[in-house]
């Protein structure tokens, strides 16, 4: 017994003394003059300049061997930029002592690193700085024999857990015009069990567009050494659009910045079965896309979008839109689209059809001078490119067709508007009111038209709608238009007003000089022009067409015979040839 006694307390003694020498030790070395040798092997795994500014290694019972790294930075490739790819504040690395001696495993308590900073650039031409790190030891591993790369693997290796907090990411993407400068802060990660070997999990929280955190993104890693790749499976992100700050996301994203964006609502998530990130980029990728209850208000749309859907599908290449409906102006829009190449310049196909939608709410902002107003449906068909305002709107291509129902137009009268466009009658509304029914003399009279149907097609070619018929009918007239919209600036229709048979009988019996106004089925014809800015165009009537069809009805017989020609058209035709610019 006493000899049991006494070889516990000489191994007790051992273990207090060999702790206490461990503890002494790691107190006391130095591990800075190691630096230099530290950072040029990182260097030439990198390929980059590394700076540290300094290592302490410490020893507690609670962690084990502590290690403290602090100041460390990794220079970003010269051909991006002069300032560090990434900086991090410290990184705290804990050593279970115990599972080393007797597992001999190597066992990380935790590793907590704080601050980090990434910049990640894409350039002009297309390059990513992330893509050129270690390209040179990476080139030479994948050269080495399969056999050399097994002996190579590490021994087994835990981390009990991995945090980083407070972490930033900027992307800044070159290709864009302007430049994206997209930056993700207050960026936490949680890893549990992190192994270089099997399978473990993570949460991220970040702030997008925000000034809190606004994003989850939940799944389970594994790594390949010897492939260089990154597998998560599944994948599942949580973005809360709600939070997002519509003044930040303008300044980051500036092709939105004409959007006037106001606030931003909606539940967006991306369920992502598998994808494995290397070398080669992203490989893999099938997810599907869901955001529900959504809600958009910006200074360009008059009204909010609500009620949001969206249903997608997304891998490296496109993103298909199956599903893309809301609610506009009491009215509802629904539709599909499909976005390829949406990391680079994404080009964007579109179909929507669009029900009862109130156009006079929608256009209640734009302070035009005529007021329509009627519930909207039709349909369009929209493909557009670019990577700036500028260059979607002057990509706008497709085609659009819609019926306007119970349409009224205020501040003007289309009846009105075609007698009083012949200037050489200026007193024929008011001479022919009486022939007027009473209802269409109370529009006269208020200045507004009663449309009984209103229909539209037209086609966009490069941001310029081309209007190939737009039909109104009132009880009164027949008004055809068609003609150029240049979204950007002007507008230059051809128009026309085509009295009622009746009307035209009644109103010529009144005032003989509109007989001579009537086209082939006898009806009074007034063409004319609207042309001038998109907003705020002048209606012009085509006086010569006017003229020649007054003077004919009022002295052709003299002017014939006056200046000898067969025809009164032709005596006509030849004064006003005079007037031209040659």
């Amino acid at each position: 017994m006493k000899v049991f006694k006494v070889v516990l307390i000489v191994i007790l003694s051992l273990v207090i003394l060999t702790s206490a020498g461990l503890v002494i030790f790691l107190k006391n070395v130095d591990l800075n003059k190691y630096i230099p040798q530290i950072t040029d092997q990182a260097r030439k795994a990198l390929g980059r300049d590394v700076k540290v500014a300094g290592v302490d290694l410490g020893f507690s019972w609670a962690r084990g061997i502590a290690l403290n790294v602090r100041g460390v930075a990794v220079a970003d490739d010269v051909r991006f930029s002069d300032k560090p790819f990434f900086t991090v504040d410290h990184v705290d690395v804990g050593l279970d002592v115990g599972a080393l001696i007797l597992g001999q495993k190597l066992q990380l308590t935790e590793v907590v690193i704080e601050s980090p900073k990434v910049v990640i650039i894409r350039s002009k031409g297309g390059m990513i700085n992330a893509a050129t790190i270690a390209a040179t030891s990476s080139n030479a591993a994948h050269d080495l024999p399969k056999e050399q790369k097994t002996a190579a693997a590490l021994p087994a290796f835990l981390v009990n857990g991995v945090k980083v907090s407070n972490a930033e990411i900027t992307y800044i993407d070159e290709m864009f015009s302007p430049s994206l400068a997209l930056t993700i802060n207050k960026l936490d990660i949680a890893i549990h069990n992190f192994s270089l070997t099997a399978p473990f999990e993570m949460t991220v929280n970040a702030a997008v567009f925000s000034s809190v955190q606004d994003l989850t993104v939940k799944g389970q890693v594994q790594l390949d050494l010897l492939k260089s790749t990154v597998r998560l499976a599944p994948l599942k992100i949580s973005f809360d659009m709600a939070k997002i700050d519509a003044a930040r996301l303008g300044k980051e994203l500036p092709m939105v910045t004409p959007l006037g964006l106001k606030q931003i609502v909606g539940e967006l998530t991306v369920n992502i079965p598998e994808i494995v990130a290397g070398a080669n980029g992203i490989e893999g990728l099938k997810g599907q896309v869901t955001l529900n209850n959504g809600m958009l208000s910006a200074a360009l749309s008059p009204v909010a979008i609500e009620n949001i859907a969206v249903k997608a599908d997304v891998d490296e290449k496109q993103i298909d839109v199956k599903v893309l409906s809301f609610n506009m102006a009491g009215g509802f829009v629904n539709g599909n689209a499909l976005v390829v190449n949406y990391l680079a310049v994404p080009v964007i196909s579109a179909a929507f059809n669009v029900q009862a939608v109130d156009v006079k709410k929608f256009l209640t902002s734009y302070n035009l001078p005529v007021k329509i107003s009627g519930l909207m449906t039709g349909a369009m068909n929209l493909k557009f490119s670019g990577k700036s305002p500028d260059e979607i709107m002057s990509s706008l291509n497709g085609d659009v067709k819609g019926e306007l129902k119970q349409a009224v137009l205020e501040n003007v009268n289309l009846l009105a508007l075609g007698l009083g466009s012949i200037p050489m009658l200026p007193q024929l509304l008011e001479s022919v009111t009486a022939d007027l029914s009473p209802e269409s003399q109370d529009e006269v009279r208020r200045g507004f038209t009663m449309l009984q149907t209103c229909a539209a097609q037209a086609r966009l070619v490069n941001g310029v709608v081309q209007l190939d018929a737009a039909d109104l009918l009132t009880r009164d007239l027949l008004a055809h238009a068609q003609g150029t919209i240049d979204l950007k600036s002007s507008m230059d229709v051809k128009t026309d007003i085509r009295l009622a048979s009746a009307l035209s009988d009644r109103l010529g019996a009144s005032v003989k000089e509109l007989s001579v106004l009537k086209d082939d089925q006898g009806r009074i014809y007034v063409p004319m022009e609207i042309k001038g800015p998109a907003l705020k165009p002048k209606v012009i009537p085509d006086v010569e067409y006017l003229t020649k069809k007054l003077i004919i009805a009022s002295g052709g017989d003299a002017l014939q015979k006056a200046l000898g020609t067969p025809e009164v058209s032709q005596a006509v035709d030849a004064i006003f040839g005079m007037f031209k610019k040659k």
